[in-house]
Protein backbone atom coordinates (compact mmCIF):
# COMPACT_ATOMS: atom_id res chain seq x y z
CA UNK A 1 0.00 0.00 0.00
CA UNK A 2 1.61 3.32 -1.25
CA UNK A 3 0.17 6.49 -0.81
CA UNK A 4 1.14 7.52 -4.42
CA UNK A 5 -0.67 4.96 -5.72
CA UNK A 6 -4.26 6.27 -3.63
CA UNK A 7 -3.70 9.33 -5.32
CA UNK A 8 -3.53 8.57 -9.05
CA UNK A 9 -6.34 5.54 -8.23
CA UNK A 10 -8.75 7.93 -6.29
CA UNK A 11 -8.20 11.52 -8.98
CA UNK A 12 -8.82 9.46 -12.02
CA UNK A 13 -11.61 7.65 -10.71
CA UNK A 14 -13.44 10.61 -9.57
CA UNK A 15 -12.65 12.62 -12.64
CA UNK A 16 -14.43 9.20 -14.50
CA UNK A 17 -17.16 9.99 -12.65
CA UNK A 18 -17.12 12.67 -12.44
CA UNK A 19 -17.56 13.58 -16.55
CA UNK A 20 -20.36 10.88 -16.41
CA UNK A 21 -22.44 14.81 -16.28
CA UNK A 22 -25.45 13.31 -14.39
CA UNK A 23 -25.40 16.46 -12.47
CA UNK A 24 -25.63 19.75 -14.83
CA UNK A 25 -23.42 21.22 -11.97
CA UNK A 26 -20.55 19.35 -13.62
CA UNK A 27 -18.88 21.25 -15.72
CA UNK A 28 -16.42 20.44 -18.42
CA UNK A 29 -13.15 20.27 -16.72
CA UNK A 30 -10.86 23.39 -17.79
CA UNK A 31 -7.67 22.11 -20.04
CA UNK A 32 -5.51 23.51 -17.11
CA UNK A 33 -7.18 21.07 -14.37
CA UNK A 34 -6.76 18.12 -15.95
CA UNK A 35 -3.43 18.77 -17.26
CA UNK A 36 -2.58 19.22 -13.88
CA UNK A 37 -4.00 15.96 -12.71
CA UNK A 38 -2.21 14.32 -15.76
CA UNK A 39 0.86 15.50 -15.17
CA UNK A 40 0.52 15.10 -11.40
CA UNK A 41 -0.69 11.52 -11.71
CA UNK A 42 2.27 10.37 -13.81
CA UNK A 43 4.46 12.00 -11.47
CA UNK A 44 2.84 10.41 -8.31
CA UNK A 45 2.77 6.71 -10.18
CA UNK A 46 6.15 6.60 -10.67
CA UNK A 47 7.58 7.90 -7.37
CA UNK A 48 5.24 4.92 -6.05
CA UNK A 49 7.12 2.60 -8.88
CA UNK A 50 10.02 3.79 -7.23
CA UNK A 51 9.49 2.99 -3.33
CA UNK A 52 10.28 -0.60 -3.08
CA UNK A 53 7.21 -2.39 -1.85
CA UNK A 54 6.59 -3.18 1.97
CA UNK A 55 4.75 -5.70 4.17
CA UNK A 56 2.63 -5.15 6.96
CA UNK A 57 4.57 -4.87 10.23
CA UNK A 58 2.68 -4.65 13.22
CA UNK A 59 3.55 -3.96 17.10
CA UNK A 60 3.01 -6.22 19.63
CA UNK A 61 2.91 -4.69 23.54
CA UNK A 62 3.08 -6.33 26.48
CA UNK A 63 0.92 -3.71 28.22
CA UNK A 64 -0.59 -0.41 27.78
CA UNK A 65 -2.07 2.58 29.77
CA UNK A 66 -5.46 3.64 29.19
CA UNK A 67 -4.33 7.31 29.79
CA UNK A 68 -4.41 8.90 26.37
CA UNK A 69 -8.44 7.54 26.02
CA UNK A 70 -9.21 8.85 29.44
CA UNK A 71 -7.47 12.18 28.25
CA UNK A 72 -9.54 12.20 25.30
CA UNK A 73 -12.69 11.44 27.09
CA UNK A 74 -11.86 14.38 29.26
CA UNK A 75 -11.10 16.68 26.56
CA UNK A 76 -14.78 15.81 25.24
CA UNK A 77 -16.44 15.87 28.21
CA UNK A 78 -14.98 19.42 29.00
CA UNK A 79 -16.52 20.78 25.09
CA UNK A 80 -19.64 18.98 25.74
CA UNK A 81 -20.25 21.43 28.79
CA UNK A 82 -18.92 24.49 26.89
CA UNK A 83 -21.16 23.80 23.88
CA UNK A 84 -23.97 23.70 26.89
CA UNK A 85 -24.94 19.92 25.90
CA UNK A 86 -24.70 17.22 23.81
CA UNK A 87 -23.58 18.44 20.63
CA UNK A 88 -25.93 15.17 19.14
CA UNK A 89 -28.80 16.38 20.43
CA UNK A 90 -28.46 20.07 18.80
CA UNK A 91 -29.37 21.46 15.23
CA UNK A 92 -26.22 21.66 13.00
CA UNK A 93 -26.88 24.93 10.72
CA UNK A 94 -24.18 24.09 8.61
CA UNK A 95 -20.84 25.72 6.60
CA UNK A 96 -21.56 29.48 6.52
CA UNK A 97 -20.99 30.66 3.31
CA UNK A 98 -20.88 34.56 4.38
CA UNK A 99 -17.96 33.43 6.59
CA UNK A 100 -14.20 32.49 5.26
CA UNK A 101 -11.66 30.32 5.93
CA UNK A 102 -11.16 29.03 9.20
CA UNK A 103 -13.81 31.34 11.18
CA UNK A 104 -16.43 28.90 10.98
CA UNK A 105 -18.30 27.92 14.29
CA UNK A 106 -17.03 25.68 16.23
CA UNK A 107 -19.24 23.57 19.28
CA UNK A 108 -17.07 23.10 22.40
CA UNK A 109 -13.74 25.31 23.42
CA UNK A 110 -12.42 27.13 20.70
CA UNK A 111 -8.57 25.73 20.03
CA UNK A 112 -9.02 22.91 22.19
CA UNK A 113 -12.09 21.11 20.66
CA UNK A 114 -10.17 20.74 17.45
CA UNK A 115 -7.28 19.15 18.65
CA UNK A 116 -9.23 16.97 20.42
CA UNK A 117 -11.30 15.97 17.85
CA UNK A 118 -7.54 15.69 15.62
CA UNK A 119 -6.24 13.87 18.25
CA UNK A 120 -8.89 11.12 18.70
CA UNK A 121 -9.02 10.61 15.24
CA UNK A 122 -5.13 10.01 15.40
CA UNK A 123 -5.16 7.34 17.87
CA UNK A 124 -8.11 5.51 16.87
CA UNK A 125 -6.16 4.47 14.33
CA UNK A 126 -3.30 3.81 16.51
CA UNK A 127 -5.45 1.75 18.82
CA UNK A 128 -7.13 -0.21 15.66
CA UNK A 129 -2.94 -0.64 14.51
CA UNK A 130 -2.58 -2.78 17.62
CA UNK A 131 -6.11 -4.41 17.87
CA UNK A 132 -5.10 -5.88 14.39
CA UNK A 133 -1.04 -6.38 15.18
CA UNK A 134 -1.93 -8.78 18.29
CA UNK A 135 -2.05 -12.15 17.54
CA UNK A 136 -4.20 -13.52 19.97
CA UNK A 137 -7.34 -12.20 21.43
CA UNK A 138 -6.48 -12.31 25.23
CA UNK A 139 -6.97 -9.30 28.17
CA UNK A 140 -4.92 -6.60 26.58
CA UNK A 141 -6.85 -7.18 23.26
CA UNK A 142 -9.90 -6.70 24.88
CA UNK A 143 -8.67 -3.51 26.24
CA UNK A 144 -7.87 -2.42 22.84
CA UNK A 145 -11.20 -3.23 21.34
CA UNK A 146 -12.69 -1.58 24.61
CA UNK A 147 -10.63 1.93 24.21
CA UNK A 148 -11.41 1.90 20.56
CA UNK A 149 -15.14 1.90 21.05
CA UNK A 150 -15.04 4.28 23.34
CA UNK A 151 -13.53 7.08 21.46
CA UNK A 152 -15.89 5.76 18.68
CA UNK A 153 -18.84 6.58 21.20
CA UNK A 154 -16.97 9.91 22.01
CA UNK A 155 -17.39 11.00 18.26
CA UNK A 156 -21.25 9.84 18.37
CA UNK A 157 -22.35 11.88 21.17
CA UNK A 158 -20.37 14.45 19.32
CA UNK A 159 -22.69 14.11 16.60
CA UNK A 160 -19.53 13.29 13.67
CA UNK A 161 -20.12 11.42 11.61
CA UNK A 162 -17.72 12.01 9.49
CA UNK A 163 -15.00 11.17 12.52
CA UNK A 164 -16.56 8.42 12.96
CA UNK A 165 -16.08 7.97 8.92
CA UNK A 166 -12.35 8.70 8.97
CA UNK A 167 -12.21 6.30 11.62
CA UNK A 168 -13.71 3.47 10.07
CA UNK A 169 -11.82 4.08 7.35
CA UNK A 170 -8.32 3.99 8.49
CA UNK A 171 -8.99 0.61 10.08
CA UNK A 172 -10.17 -0.45 7.05
CA UNK A 173 -7.40 0.52 4.79
CA UNK A 174 -5.05 -1.08 8.07
CA UNK A 175 -6.88 -4.56 7.71
CA UNK A 176 -6.31 -4.49 3.70
CA UNK A 177 -2.71 -3.77 4.27
CA UNK A 178 -2.45 -6.28 6.48
CA UNK A 179 -4.10 -9.19 4.54
CA UNK A 180 -2.80 -8.04 1.04
CA UNK A 181 -1.45 -11.10 -0.01
CA UNK A 182 -4.59 -13.27 0.97
CA UNK A 183 -7.26 -11.01 -0.68
CA UNK A 184 -5.13 -10.61 -4.21
CA UNK A 185 -5.60 -14.51 -3.96
CA UNK A 186 -9.19 -14.38 -3.13
CA UNK A 187 -9.63 -11.55 -5.68
CA UNK A 188 -11.77 -13.11 -8.10
CA UNK A 189 -13.92 -14.59 -5.33
CA UNK A 190 -14.14 -11.16 -3.31
CA UNK A 191 -15.27 -9.15 -6.24
CA UNK A 192 -18.93 -9.71 -6.33
CA UNK A 193 -18.84 -9.36 -2.05
CA UNK A 194 -17.03 -6.23 -2.32
CA UNK A 195 -19.32 -4.87 -5.19
CA UNK A 196 -22.26 -5.70 -3.12
CA UNK A 197 -20.37 -4.26 0.09
CA UNK A 198 -20.08 -0.88 -1.74
CA UNK A 199 -23.84 -1.12 -3.13
CA UNK A 200 -25.27 -1.18 -0.04
CA UNK A 201 -23.04 1.59 1.30
CA UNK A 202 -24.28 3.54 -1.58
CA UNK A 203 -27.66 2.86 -0.89
CA UNK A 204 -27.64 3.46 2.96
CA UNK A 205 -25.95 6.36 2.06
CA UNK A 206 -28.97 7.84 0.24
CA UNK A 207 -31.43 6.73 2.95
CA UNK A 208 -29.83 8.70 5.31
CA UNK A 209 -29.22 11.63 3.23
CA UNK A 210 -33.35 11.36 2.54
CA UNK A 211 -34.56 10.91 6.00
CA UNK A 212 -31.87 14.24 7.13
CA UNK A 213 -33.53 16.37 4.24
CA UNK A 214 -37.16 15.67 5.95
CA UNK A 215 -37.95 13.21 3.16
CA UNK A 216 -39.09 9.43 3.24
CA UNK A 217 -36.63 7.46 3.11
CA UNK A 218 -37.07 6.72 -0.83
CA UNK A 219 -38.31 10.19 -1.69
CA UNK A 220 -35.19 11.42 -4.11
CA UNK A 221 -36.68 14.68 -4.52
CA UNK A 222 -34.55 16.78 -2.12
CA UNK A 223 -31.09 15.80 -3.81
CA UNK A 224 -32.59 16.07 -7.77
CA UNK A 225 -33.29 19.54 -6.76
CA UNK A 226 -29.93 20.59 -5.03
CA UNK A 227 -27.62 18.37 -7.43
CA UNK A 228 -29.37 19.82 -10.19
CA UNK A 229 -30.41 16.32 -11.74
CA UNK A 230 -32.17 17.58 -15.01
CA UNK A 231 -31.42 15.03 -17.51
CA UNK A 232 -30.37 11.56 -15.55
CA UNK A 233 -29.75 8.71 -17.58
CA UNK A 234 -32.85 6.02 -17.56
CA UNK A 235 -30.51 3.63 -16.35
CA UNK A 236 -29.01 5.59 -13.29
CA UNK A 237 -30.29 4.41 -10.09
CA UNK A 238 -31.35 7.60 -8.24
CA UNK A 239 -29.90 5.57 -4.70
CA UNK A 240 -26.88 6.73 -6.39
CA UNK A 241 -27.85 10.30 -6.26
CA UNK A 242 -26.21 11.23 -3.17
CA UNK A 243 -23.06 9.84 -3.21
CA UNK A 244 -22.41 10.74 -6.63
CA UNK A 245 -22.87 13.91 -5.19
CA UNK A 246 -20.96 14.21 -2.41
CA UNK A 247 -17.94 12.57 -4.40
CA UNK A 248 -18.19 15.28 -7.42
CA UNK A 249 -19.34 17.84 -5.96
CA UNK A 250 -15.76 19.17 -4.54
CA UNK A 251 -14.23 18.47 -8.21
CA UNK A 252 -16.53 20.59 -9.45
CA UNK A 253 -16.23 23.79 -7.09
CA UNK A 254 -12.51 23.30 -8.12
CA UNK A 255 -13.15 23.62 -11.44
CA UNK A 256 -15.86 26.29 -11.01
CA UNK A 257 -13.04 28.50 -9.33
CA UNK A 258 -10.95 28.37 -12.27
CA UNK A 259 -13.55 29.10 -14.33
CA UNK A 260 -14.47 32.18 -12.77
CA UNK A 261 -10.66 33.10 -12.50
CA UNK A 262 -10.65 33.40 -9.21
CA UNK A 263 -7.05 33.52 -7.72
CA UNK A 264 -4.72 36.02 -6.48
CA UNK A 265 -1.03 36.21 -6.77
CA UNK A 266 0.24 36.11 -3.39
CA UNK A 267 2.55 33.45 -2.80
CA UNK A 268 3.06 34.32 0.29
CA UNK A 269 -0.53 33.34 1.29
CA UNK A 270 0.16 30.13 -0.40
CA UNK A 271 3.00 29.04 1.75
CA UNK A 272 0.23 30.09 4.96
CA UNK A 273 -2.28 27.71 3.50
CA UNK A 274 0.12 25.22 3.83
CA UNK A 275 -0.19 26.02 8.03
CA UNK A 276 -3.10 24.45 10.18
CA UNK A 277 -6.11 26.81 9.54
CA UNK A 278 -6.81 27.34 13.19
CA UNK A 279 -3.17 29.70 12.66
CA UNK A 280 -3.49 31.04 9.71
CA UNK A 281 -6.95 32.19 9.85
CA UNK A 282 -4.87 35.37 11.74
CA UNK A 283 -2.55 36.04 8.90
CA UNK A 284 -2.82 38.70 6.60
CA UNK A 285 -2.06 37.30 3.44
CA UNK A 286 -4.67 34.21 4.26
CA UNK A 287 -7.28 37.16 4.76
CA UNK A 288 -6.78 39.28 1.91
CA UNK A 289 -6.73 36.82 -1.04
CA UNK A 290 -9.71 35.47 -3.08
CA UNK A 291 -11.96 33.26 -1.02
CA UNK A 292 -13.61 30.11 -2.89
CA UNK A 293 -16.54 30.32 -4.25
CA UNK A 294 -19.14 27.46 -5.20
CA UNK A 295 -21.65 26.12 -7.80
CA UNK A 296 -24.07 26.26 -5.30
CA UNK A 297 -23.82 27.58 -1.57
CA UNK A 298 -24.61 24.00 0.35
CA UNK A 299 -22.34 21.95 -1.35
CA UNK A 300 -19.08 23.47 0.02
CA UNK A 301 -16.18 20.97 -0.28
CA UNK A 302 -13.83 21.77 -2.85
CA UNK A 303 -10.97 19.84 -2.38
CA UNK A 304 -7.68 20.49 -0.80
CA UNK A 305 -6.21 22.52 -3.98
CA UNK A 306 -8.66 25.47 -3.97
CA UNK A 307 -7.08 27.60 -1.59
CA UNK A 308 -3.99 27.02 -3.37
CA UNK A 309 -5.39 27.96 -6.26
CA UNK A 310 -7.39 30.90 -4.62
CA UNK A 311 -3.96 32.59 -3.44
CA UNK A 312 -1.65 31.69 -6.80
CA UNK A 313 -3.48 29.78 -9.53
CA UNK A 314 -2.36 27.36 -11.52
CA UNK A 315 0.96 27.41 -10.19
CA UNK A 316 -0.39 26.93 -6.76
CA UNK A 317 -2.03 24.27 -7.16
CA UNK A 318 1.37 22.41 -8.48
CA UNK A 319 3.38 23.79 -5.41
CA UNK A 320 0.51 22.62 -3.15
CA UNK A 321 1.01 19.19 -4.81
CA UNK A 322 4.36 18.78 -4.51
CA UNK A 323 4.54 20.09 -0.52
CA UNK A 324 2.21 17.82 0.31
CA UNK A 325 4.44 14.65 -1.40
CA UNK A 326 7.29 16.36 0.01
CA UNK A 327 5.94 16.47 3.63
CA UNK A 328 4.40 12.94 3.09
CA UNK A 329 7.57 11.39 1.91
CA UNK A 330 9.86 13.12 4.47
CA UNK A 331 7.04 11.51 7.27
CA UNK A 332 7.54 8.06 5.25
CA UNK A 333 11.64 8.48 5.45
CA UNK A 334 11.85 9.34 9.49
CA UNK A 335 9.13 6.69 9.88
CA UNK A 336 11.79 4.38 8.09
CA UNK A 337 15.12 5.55 10.08
CA UNK A 338 13.22 5.26 13.39
CA UNK A 339 12.32 1.91 12.25
CA UNK A 340 8.67 1.43 14.09
CA UNK A 341 5.31 2.41 13.09
CA UNK A 342 5.94 2.48 9.19
CA UNK A 343 2.99 0.65 8.41
CA UNK A 344 0.66 2.67 10.21
CA UNK A 345 2.44 5.18 9.24
CA UNK A 346 1.90 4.56 5.78
CA UNK A 347 -1.84 4.24 6.07
CA UNK A 348 -1.91 7.33 7.74
CA UNK A 349 -1.00 9.23 5.07
CA UNK A 350 -3.13 7.13 2.35
CA UNK A 351 -6.08 8.34 4.53
CA UNK A 352 -4.69 12.18 4.02
CA UNK A 353 -4.26 11.44 0.48
CA UNK A 354 -8.14 10.52 0.12
CA UNK A 355 -9.31 13.32 2.46
CA UNK A 356 -7.40 15.71 0.18
CA UNK A 357 -10.46 15.82 -2.48
CA UNK A 358 -12.91 16.95 0.18
CA UNK A 359 -10.57 19.67 2.08
CA UNK A 360 -6.96 20.05 2.58
CA UNK A 361 -5.08 17.24 4.59
CA UNK A 362 -2.35 20.23 4.81
CA UNK A 363 -4.41 22.72 6.79
CA UNK A 364 -7.67 20.85 8.01
CA UNK A 365 -6.69 20.78 12.08
CA UNK A 366 -8.95 17.71 12.19
CA UNK A 367 -6.15 15.43 9.85
CA UNK A 368 -3.44 17.90 9.69
CA UNK A 369 -1.42 17.09 12.52
CA UNK A 370 -1.40 13.45 11.74
CA UNK A 371 2.17 13.51 10.28
CA UNK A 372 3.37 15.19 13.59
CA UNK A 373 1.34 13.03 15.70
CA UNK A 374 2.70 9.51 14.37
CA UNK A 375 6.13 10.71 14.34
CA UNK A 376 5.94 11.69 17.89
CA UNK A 377 4.61 8.40 18.57
CA UNK A 378 7.73 6.83 16.57
CA UNK A 379 10.42 8.93 18.70
CA UNK A 380 8.51 7.85 21.84
CA UNK A 381 8.23 3.89 21.12
CA UNK A 382 11.95 4.09 19.67
CA UNK A 383 12.72 5.58 22.95
CA UNK A 384 10.73 3.01 25.25
CA UNK A 385 12.51 -0.20 23.45
CA UNK A 386 16.12 0.75 24.22
CA UNK A 387 14.45 0.93 27.67
CA UNK A 388 12.06 -2.07 28.17
CA UNK A 389 10.63 -5.05 26.60
CA UNK A 390 6.65 -3.46 26.63
CA UNK A 391 7.11 -3.07 22.52
CA UNK A 392 7.90 -6.01 20.09
CA UNK A 393 7.82 -5.22 16.51
CA UNK A 394 5.97 -8.07 14.58
CA UNK A 395 7.41 -8.44 11.40
CA UNK A 396 6.43 -12.10 10.58
CA UNK A 397 2.95 -13.54 11.34
CA UNK A 398 1.25 -10.53 9.15
CA UNK A 399 2.86 -11.03 5.98
CA UNK A 400 -0.05 -13.81 5.50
Amino acid sequence: MKFEYIYVATWWALIILYSLHWSELNQPLSFGLLLFFLISGVVALVSGILKKPAHFVGLEISHKSITATLLICVGFAASFVAAGGLPMTMQYSGYDTDLGFGQQETLGIPMVTPLVIAFAIFYSGYLAYLILSRSSHDRLWKQLIIEYSVIIFMFILNGSRGYITFSMLIFIFLYIYKNMSTISQLKAKLIPIALLVIALIVFLISVLGNIRSNCAWNDYSYIETIGVYTSLPFYVPKWVLWTYTYTTSSLSNLNYNILMNNSSSDIIAMFEFMLPESISKYMTHVLSVNQPIYNVEYLNASTGFVQFYNAFGLAGIYMGFFAQFAIYKLTRYILHRLGVLQSLGEVFLCFLTLVNIFYSSLSTVAVCYIPIFVILLAFYIRHKMSNTDTYMIDKYNNFN
